[in-house]
């Protein structure tokens, strides 16, 4: 699976690289849940958290035990200042569909 990370995106505006951070944690492979986790995350969570404040950047979010102890490790950054505030009736929309 290591040879195809780089071309799995979990939602419409997240990639798993993002989560991995294989340049500073090369051993960090995540298993097939952990990778439905994430994107369960990304769909649930960090989608709707964009769609409010404008761009997110993650910089870690998952690392297996051999990478850093159990594979809990989730941060991002939110690039302030955001977008204009979204039309609250199409967050409403947004968040019905979910």
């Amino acid at each position: 699976m290591k040879e195809n990370l780089n071309d799995v995106r979990l939602s419409p505006h997240f990639l798993l690289r993002e989560f991995l951070n294989l340049g500073r944690y090369p051993e960090n492979n995540p298993t097939m849940q952990a990778v439905a986790n994430l994107t369960y995350g990304c769909h649930l969570l960090l989608e709707p958290a964009r769609f409010i404040v404008g761009s997110i950047i993650i910089t870690s979010g998952f690392r297996c035990e051999a990478a850093h102890g159990p594979g809990l490790a989730p941060r991002f950054l939110v690039a302030l200042p955001p977008a204009p505030p979204p039309d609250p009736h199409r967050l409403l929309q947004v968040m019905s569909t979910r």
